[in-house]
């Protein structure tokens, strides 16, 4: 007999992540996810129309807060450096919250067809926080900077890369003693 969640939608949410990390995106199935929770897989299906959007659903909201982690750090940060690495390290803790999911050969082929846009997103949005800081300090702006700054950000963070390497590029780039 199905049981009465007080809160269906974020139990699913968080069983789904459980069993994500636990068990890996491809043996993560709704029936699972449901038999967990205690209820029927039908009813999974009033809250998400997929396995996907179970999964994306949870990475939307460790997006939304590593974005929200990034405007509370940014906002006392006045070197580009500075704002530079914040955005570094909220987008590696991001990655590595959902590091699981992007090792799972089967969920990078079932995202990566979404990804062009979500590439797209994610790059206006860390431009977002580092344009002001290239539109003040930059040695010579264009309006391309902040997002070949975000690029390099996440190809570094994707690599597994640290900050370092990026410091003497970013030297460079601004009117910023290193």
């Amino acid at each position: 007999m199905s049981k009465i969640l007080e809160n269906p939608r974020g139990a699913l949410i968080a069983e789904a992540r459980r069993q994500v990390n636990e068990i890996g995106y491809s043996k993560m199935t709704i029936r699972s996810v449901a038999a967990k929770c205690g209820i029927g897989t039908g009813t999974v299906y009033n809250y998400f129309k997929s396995k996907e959007m179970l999964v994306a659903s949870f990475m939307s909201e460790d997006w939304h807060a590593t974005v929200a982690k990034i405007e509370k750090e940014i906002s006392g940060v006045q070197k580009p450096m500075e704002a530079c690495e914040v955005v570094f390290n909220a987008v590696l803790e991001f990655s590595s919250k959902n590091e699981t999911l992007f090792k799972d050969k089967e969920a990078v082929k079932i995202y990566s067809s979404a990804s062009g846009k979500g590439h797209e997103r994610l790059v206006l949005q860390l431009s977002h926080y580092i344009g002001p800081y290239c539109e003040k300090y930059a040695r010579s702006y264009t309006p391309e900077l902040p997002d070949f700054i975000s690029e390099a950000i996440i190809s570094r963070v994707l690599a597994g890369k640290d900050f370092a390497g990026l410091k003497n590029i970013i030297c460079q780039l601004f009117k910023e003693d290193c």
